[in-house]
């Protein structure tokens, strides 16, 4: 991997979450099961964190109208954009995914975890001064370091009260901050402690934060900004379709980016692109059609007794029928098999649990 040394990834921890919520729909007995993957990140060296403390916002949080949102002509993700940052060397960006992904706009590419099996997912990303690297960083705190971005230290081995959703650098690039969902800052190499949310009660979650002249932005889901130190231009409060993930400069102003990959403009900063994320990216389903079309032949396996729910029944699975012959197993094949081809162009990625009409 590009960027990595022996300290930067130290300590590492590999592997793959897998959580699910479940649904069940369908006609004649067809079953949707929908779950979601979680793609996971590795963690890293225990730092010494700054304490955490609770400072009013600067500025407060109102909404103003983006810039653009959505480019016409725009690269497809899989995965759902979690967090961008801008490149202070060519005036461009860059976009990455919850696997780690990177899209760059205008910005050179040095590296991404988009092949990786992580612990926990990407979160968040902040570019070097020179715009030759970035840091991305994972729930649990653990950070990655691509280019020319040095490692100063991680929460990837110490517990959290919640988890880390952000980080920025600090201008020279001697050290970072790392921001957990509840406005609590962890400072590491030459980044001050300025103040956080930690201790006050949020609209919404803290889902990143931006570093801009001596201080720091944190950015609410809902598209709020608090600022320590640093100059407020602005919020998307009120004009967001998905929730905000993630907060980057540009010149004098700074851009908010929402999971469906659209950018908002505040304080003259640039527009250059998008991504447009499918409805069902990140989106595992499984799809059991029911009755199989072997069944009816099978009647030592069909007539098997059965509790029908107090009461002993025949299995049955041969299912029902139309007056004309029209099978229900039939029907239930012919809905998954179109299902498939619907979700799968939404994004999402389909298992199905046979694949004939002709078993039992």
């Amino acid at each position: 991997m590009d960027g990595d040394t022996e300290d930067q990834y130290r300590g590492r921890r590999l592997g793959r979450g897998t959580s699910w919520v479940g649904w069940l729909t369908g006609a004649m007995g067809t079953a949707v099961l929908v779950g979601t993957l979680t793609v996971a990140s590795f963690g890293s060296d225990s730092p010494v964190p700054h304490a955490v403390a609770p400072v009013a916002p600067v500025a407060p949080v109102a909404p103003v109208a983006p810039v653009a949102l959505i480019a016409a002509t725009a690269p497809t993700s899989t995965h759902q954009i979690v967090a961008s940052a801008g490149d202070p060397a060519t005036g461009g960006y860059w976009l990455t995914a919850s696997n780690g992904g990177i899209f760059a706009f205008g910005a050179p590419f040095e590296g991404s975890t988009g092949a990786l099996h992580l612990v926990q997912p990407i979160v968040g990303m902040t570019p070097t001064t020179s715009g030759q690297g970035y840091w991305m960083d994972a729930s649990d705190g653990g950070i990655f370091a691509f280019g020319d971005a040095s490692f100063h230290g991680s929460m990837g081995a110490s517990p959290l009260n919640r988890p880390i959703v952000g980080m920025t650098a600090t201008p020279d690039g001697g050290g970072y901050w790392l921001v957990a969902s509840d406005g609590g800052i962890f400072a590491f190499g030459d980044a001050p402690f300025l103040g956080s949310t930690g201790a006050i009660t949020l609209n919404s979650p803290v889902v990143h934060m931006q570093a801009a002249g001596g201080g720091y932005r944190l950015l609410a889901a809902d598209g709020g900004l608090f600022s320590y130190g640093a100059p407020f231009e602005g919020s998307a409060v009120g004009t967001l379709k998905r929730r905000a993930v993630s907060i980057d400069t540009s010149g004098a102003g700074y851009r908010i980016v929402s999971a469906d990959g659209s950018v908002h403009a505040f304080g003259g900063a640039d527009f250059l692109g998008s991504v447009q994320v499918l409805a069902l990216a990140d989106q595992v389903v499984t799809i059991d059609p029911g009755h199989n079309g072997g069944n009816s032949s099978a009647t030592g396996f069909v007539n098997t007794p059965i509790d029908g729910g107090g009461f002993t029944e025949t299995c049955d699975t041969t299912g029902t029928a139309t007056a004309d012959g029209y099978t229900e197993h039939d029907f239930n094949f012919d809905v998954a098999g179109r299902l498939v081809g619907l979700l799968e162009a939404a994004g999402a990625t389909v298992y199905v649990t046979r694949t004939s009409d002709t078993g039992v």
